[in-house]
């Protein structure tokens, strides 16, 4: 994703996401100027998720929601311990009469979908390198 950011140029008017952040987000300045770059890199990711989406003729359908709403309960699993089936039936049922919560599934069933189709057409090349030089890319790597 970031890769795909970074090498994708596109015009944002930054006035407009400004005005959007005050009036639809109701943020006030200080909150503004801090939220900003992470708004705007959230919104040209929108955009370029809906158009390999377009491309590769991605859609989402009701089993892909499905499956992201299992693997975010499995996902409390590992941090909460088995959750009762019948309090699992509760969280997705609210889930899916909450349109915000559906969307945030469809969202996440999206990209999903479109990172693996990704990964079926981006080339990728092997290349070894030697352990020091490779210790060296992850520490830099994970300054940012």
């Amino acid at each position: 994703m970031d890769k795909i950011l970074q090498t994708t140029h596109m015009e944002i008017s930054e006035p407009f996401v400004r005005k959007w952040l005050a009036i639809v987000e109701k943020l006030d300045d200080e909150k503004i100027e801090k939220e900003l770059p992470t708004f705007i890199d959230e919104l040209k990711w929108t955009y370029i998720k809906d158009e390999i989406a377009k491309t590769y003729h991605i859609e989402v359908e009701e089993e892909d929601i499905r499956e992201i709403a299992a693997k975010r309960i499995r996902n409390y699993e590992m941090n909460y311990g088995r959750i009762p089936q019948d309090t699992v039936n509760k969280i997705v049922k609210n889930w899916y009469s909450d349109r915000t919560e559906l969307f945030k599934l469809s969202e996440e069933a999206k990209t999903e979908k479109i990172f693996n189709k990704l990964f079926e057409v981006v080339k990728k090349e092997e290349i070894k390198i030697p352990i020091g030089e490779f210790e060296k890319m992850f520490l830099e790597n994970n300054k940012s």
